[in-house]
């Protein structure tokens, strides 16, 4: 069930993306760094043992894109206002808690 949390950024953005180019420009970084996130998470990389640095580089790299993303679609002008309120809002929600998360991983991580 956890894993399915790291879909979040990239499900959120497919469902508020709405010009083809930008959905991809943006969805490819996103699944690659979902995956990479997961592989961390499970011991794959890294000499078997997650890092948190890995994990704040990879939550702000998924903050970037998103703003990036957002600010994309607002300057084409392609979405309505609500849909523009949501992805804001959607995209300072998901920052906060992605940043969040990826500060008391290393907390714990530095403190075991």
């Amino acid at each position: 069930m956890f894993r399915l949390v790291l879909l979040l950024p990239l499900v959120c953005w497919l469902l508020i993306a709405r010009t083809p180019r930008t959905r991809v420009r943006i969805a490819v970084p996103l699944t690659l760094l979902t995956l990479f996130e997961a592989a961390t998470l499970e011991g794959w990389t890294l000499h078997n043992r997650p890092a948190f640095a890995t994990f704040i580089a990879i939550h702000l790299s998924v903050v970037a894109l998103l703003i990036w993303g957002m600010a994309t679609e607002t300057e084409a002008g392609v979405l309505d206002p609500l849909r523009k309120y949501l992805g804001w809002t959607a995209t300072i929600l998901l920052s906060v808690i992605l940043l969040t998360t990826s500060f008391l991983t290393a907390l714990f991580l530095v403190g075991a």
